[in-house]
C-alpha cells in the first residue's frame, strides 16, 4: 500500500484555503507567538559578547524553547483539525497549554531517544568512513563527513517520532511514553515515504532560506553595522550573528524577510503532514494491524 503524496498535498491546499479564519492569519499569530516572542526576548536579554555563558540568557533560552514547543503543539492541533475540515480557529494555538506538561514530557522523550541513537551511531559511522577518508588527500574530510553522517542519521531517527504529537493530540490520555512508542510503530517501514513527503517542500524551504539570507546580507553590508563591530568578532560567525540580532532594526528585518513564504509554507507543510498521519491510520485499520499495548 502507498500514500499518494500529490493527493495529500492537493487536499492540504484545499483545506487551508477554505479554513476560517484564514490560514495566513493563524500562521501569522503563530509566528508572533514563537519567533516574535523569541526575537523580543533576545533584544531584552541579549547574549553576552564575551563568548561566556550567561545564566539569565541560558534560562530564558530553555524557557522559550519549552514555550515554543507547547505553542507548536497548538499549531499541530490546528493543522490536524484543519486537515479534517473542523474549522479549529485561532483558539487551537492556545489549546496546547491545557496539556503543556504532556507536550514537554513528549519533547524531552523524543530528544533523549534521538540523542541516544545518535550517540550509538558515532562508532558505526567512524568505523565505516574513516578507513576511506584516511587515504592521502582526503583526511581533511574526516570531521565534516563524520558530522554530516551523524546529522543524517539523527534526522532519519527523528522520523520515528514525527507522529508522536499527532497521537498525543488525538489521545492525550495515552501519555508521553505511549505516544512516542506508537509513533515508532506507525512509522515503521514508512520513513522513506515520510522523507520523500518532507523533501517535496524543498523548493519552498530554499526560497525561505534565500529571502532570509538576502536580508542577512543586506544587514552585513550596511557600513554603520560593520563599524560598530570590534575586530575580534569577525572570526566568530555565531558571535557576529548574535550581535546582528541585538540591533532591533536588524532583528526586525530578519524576522520579516521571509514571512510571506512562511505564511504559506508552514500551514501547507503541517496540514499535509496531518493528512499523512490520518492516511497512515486508515491504512493500519484496513490492514488490521494492531497497535502496541498501552
Amino acid at each position: 500500500m502507498e500514500i499518494d503524496r500529490r493527493e495529500l498535498k492537493r487536499q492540504a491546499r484545499e483545506a487551508i484555503r477554505v479554513s476560517r479564519p484564514s490560514f495566513w492569519v493563524v500562521t501569522l499569530v503563530y509566528l508572533l507567538m514563537t519567533t516574535g516572542v523569541s526575537t523580543l526576548a533576545g533584544l531584552l536579554v541579549p547574549a553576552p559578547d564575551t563568548g561566556n555563558i550567561s545564566l539569565p540568557a541560558l534560562f530564558l533560552s530553555i524557557l522559550l524553547s519549552l514555550y515554543s514547543t507547547v505553542v507548536g503543539f497548538g499549531f499541530t492541533l490546528w493543522s490536524m483539525w484543519t486537515s479534517r475540515k473542523l474549522s479549529p480557529g485561532l483558539g487551537a494555538l492556545a489549546d496546547g497549554f491545557s496539556v503543556a506538561l504532556l507536550v514537554i514530557m513528549t519533547s524531552i522523550l523524543i530528544f533523549l531517544h534521538t540523542l541516544a541513537w545518535s550517540l550509538l551511531c558515532i562508532p558505526v559511522v567512524w568505523l565505516v568512513l574513516i578507513p576511506v577518508l584516511l587515504s592521502p588527500g582526503l583526511s581533511f574530510l574526516v570531521i565534516p563527513v563524520l558530522i554530516a553522517g551523524i546529522m543524517i542519521f539523527s534526522y532519519w531517527v527523528s522520523l520515528r517520532y514525527a507522529l508522536a504529537y499527532y497521537l498525543l493530540a488525538d489521545h492525550p490520555d495515552y501519555g508521553a511514553f505511549a505516544a512516542v512508542r506508537r509513533s515508532v510503530e506507525l512509522t515503521r517501514g514508512w520513513k522513506w515515504e515520510m522523507f520523500k513527503l518532507a523533501f517535496s517542500f524543498i523548493g519552498w524551504e530554499l526560497l525561505d532560506l534565500l529571502l532570509y539570507s538576502l536580508a542577512l546580507l543586506l544587514v552585513l553590508v550596511q557600513g554603520g553595522f560593520f563599524q560598530s563591530l570590534s575586530l575580534e568578532h569577525y572570526g566568530d560567525a555565531y558571535m557576529v550573528y548574535q550581535i546582528i540580532l541585538s540591533y532591533p532594526r536588524s532583528a526586525l528585518l530578519l524576522l520579516l524577510a521571509s514571512i510571506p513564504v512562511k505564511l504559506w509554507l508552514y500551514p501547507y507543510r503541517s496540514v499535509t503532514m496531518a493528512g499523512f498521519y490520518d492516511a497512515r491510520l486508515r491504512l493500519q485499520r484496513e490492514g488490521f494491524v494492531e497497535m502496541p499495548p498501552l
